[in-house]
């Protein structure tokens, strides 16, 4: 959890708004509107650079479903209880 948080604290710090993070899992949903990018142009910047996310619609998201307005960020499996 302390990446999440940092990774969080980074984001916040260069303007980015998290919209939701999970206390249990090492995910969060990053709002990108007031950056003027959507969440299909995030995602596919960042796999090219090599790393993982997912467009995502959030709340009071302005950003039509196939171009959302948010990224989800994180991983679920090695903090999470059932995880062998």
């Amino acid at each position: 959890m302390t990446n999440a948080k940092a990774l969080a604290a980074g984001l916040s710090k260069h303007g980015y708004r998290i919209v939701s993070a999970e206390r249990t899992i090492n995910l969060m949903l990053v709002d990108l509107r007031h950056k003027e990018i959507n969440g299909k142009q995030a995602q596919e910047a960042l796999d090219r650079a090599g790393h993982y996310c997912e467009q995502e619609c959030h709340s009071f998201d302005t950003y039509p479903i196939f171009k959302p307005g948010g990224i989800r960020v994180g991983h679920s499996g090695c903090d999470h209880p059932w995880h062998a």
